[in-house]
């Protein structure tokens, strides 16, 4: 319950922060009518703006990245609606593993399903699933915010 309770106070946290920056060392720019304006920055979609002290950075923690396994190759002839090569088979077998099944001339045949470029598969009962890890990311506040 605490974790829901940080992520909906973040925003007003990251501006206080901003607030608290803005006043120890503003940067200023001309305004039209004479005015100075603060110019502050924050951080971009999807990572968090952090701040310890007078530093402050923008923080993506590590995340797991989950896609379907590539699909099994098969044909459909047109002229009589019939598909021919491999069907995805859930745990195949006696084991957990998804694999592509089908019946060839020289009888049946069992292929391994793979995952897109950059993912491993991860076998689990069920269906399996390919997984890719995003490792953790810091980056300078770089984004103008207008206060």
């Amino acid at each position: 319950m605490r974790r829901p309770l940080l992520a909906a106070l973040a925003p007003f946290v990251a501006l206080a922060a901003l607030a608290a920056l803005a006043a120890a060392n503003p940067t200023h720019a001309s305004g039209a009518a004479g005015r100075s304006f603060a110019t502050y920055y924050g951080c971009p979609s999807g990572y968090e703006f952090q701040v310890q002290g007078s530093a402050a950075r923008c923080y993506r923690a590590a995340s797991v990245v989950t896609t379907a396994l590539n699909p099994c190759a098969n044909v459909t002839i047109p002229v009589v609606n019939k598909s021919v090569g491999t069907f995805a088979q859930t745990d195949y077998g006696q084991g957990v593993k998804d694999m592509c099944v089908g019946e060839g001339v020289a009888g049946a045949t069992a292929l391994d399903r793979t995952c897109p470029i950059g993912y491993t598969e991860r076998e689990v009962a069920g269906n399996d699933r390919c997984e890719r890890t995003v490792p953790a990311d810091i980056k300078a506040p770089s984004v103008p915010v207008s206060v």
